[in-house]
């Protein structure tokens, strides 16, 4: 049975930093190992500071199209006004878009949107070119879908038109019935992680390695985007009273990193390191004891919580989004987002390392079982 040709649209791709883009590079790696056919209409990177990206860009079987676009902090600028985010990033992908269509339609059978900015634009090409195969991935959980208001009204059109919908976790799916959309359109999938990349490693020779404080009883790994939203502040001020031989370690780069900076002046056990790569970022993870993600915002699949297991390190959650869904008590604690319960439950694995260790052992197997490139499947079979 001859493959169909797929095109891929989100307005983020690699090397554009982050885990829709750290998703959509591995999607396209399986999809070439398996002889498909890839297009990919993205932006140039918008958050991540690149000088030199390739506008056309090509690996066996997987064609990437980036179109000029204003970057710069307007995406993090809109992110809390939903319409004003909408109007940046839907205009030129739409337009490119559809002109890219409009010359190679016929190659196209499968239209697989990331993100409710890309399933919009889909939705319009369907319009205009009718017969192809249409596929949505949610990514995020959308809090702000009250019925009845032209958000929902308008996130339903879009959706309702897809073939396929796979939802970020049961959370999304839930949220999406809500609505009124059709649950047996509805798949949930996991995503998954390079297994190789992501392993475990001697802690003091990775604390060594990175200089990090060798008076450390305890590391807390933090891994992300530093905006107020997800909890960085939160996890300042649990730290501001936490014993001096816990360290918090955040790891990326955004809006608020300067604020942070200033704020965390003189609080010697919070340390900043800036962007890092892929790479690098294997090793923090190999340094820490375990990985926070303290976010206010709704969460859907982080791939950090994934790194982190595989890499044989808990993960301490909070209690916001489909987050909660990608581990279990064997592994991670789930947490309410604020400095209290912060900072309890860093002291809590600080005075009993005996159950911090217990969550490290179960870690890599778990995500080993739960996290492997047959997660890829789903989204195979929801292309037919």
């Amino acid at each position: 049975m001859k493959k169909p040709g797929i095109l891929i649209i989100c307005p983020f791709y690699p090397p554009n930093i982050g885990g829709v883009e750290t998703h959509l590079d591995l999607l396209t790696d399986y999809l070439r190992r398996e002889e498909y056919r890839v297009f990919v209409l993205t932006y140039r990177p918008l958050v991540t500071r690149v000088e030199n990206y390739q506008a056309h860009e090509r690996n066996g079987s997987v064609t990437v199209r980036r179109f000029w676009w204003p970057a710069g902090d307007w995406f993090d600028r809109t992110t809390p006004y939903p319409a004003a985010q909408f109007l940046y990033t839907v205009p030129g992908l739409l337009f490119c878009s559809l002109l890219w269509m409009s010359r190679n339609h016929r190659r196209v059978g499968v239209i697989h949107a990331h993100g409710f900015a890309a399933a919009f634009v889909a939705r319009i090409i369907g319009i205009f070119f009718p017969g192809k195969r249409k596929v949505a991935s949610t990514h995020f959980i959308y809090r702000r879908l009250e019925s009845g208001s032209l958000y929902a009204v308008v996130f339903k059109w879009v959706f309702s038109g897809f073939d396929r919908i796979l939802t970020a976790g049961d959370e999304s799916a839930r949220e999406l019935r809500a609505l009124g959309l059709d649950g047996e359109k509805m798949r949930v999938f996991r995503h998954w992680l390079d297994q190789e990349k992501f392993t475990e490693k001697d802690r003091l020779r990775c604390r060594a390695a990175l200089g990090l404080p060798s008076d450390a009883k305890l590391i807390v790994l933090f891994v992300g985007r530093l905006l107020r939203m997800k909890g960085v502040f939160e996890l300042l001020k649990a730290a501001e009273s936490l014993p001096r031989d816990i360290y918090c370690v955040l790891v990326g780069d955004g809006p608020d990193a300067e604020l942070l900076r200033s704020e965390s002046r003189g609080v010697k056990n919070f340390i900043l390191t800036g962007r890092k790569s892929h790479d690098a970022i294997a090793d923090y993870l190999g340094a820490c004891d375990f990985v926070i993600l303290p976010s206010l915002a709704e969460e859907a699949q982080p791939m950090v919580i994934m790194e982190a297991l595989a890499a044989g390190r808990p993960v301490v959650v909070t209690d916001k989004g489909a987050a909660k869904e990608m581990f279990d008590s064997r592994v991670g604690m789930t947490i309410s987002p604020d400095p209290h319960s912060i900072r309890e439950s860093v002291l809590d694995l600080y005075r009993h390392p005996e159950k911090l260790r217990t969550m490290e052992s179960a870690a890599r197997p778990f995500a080993l079982e739960k996290y492997n490139a047959g997660n890829a499947r789903i989204i195979a079979e929801a292309y037919q």
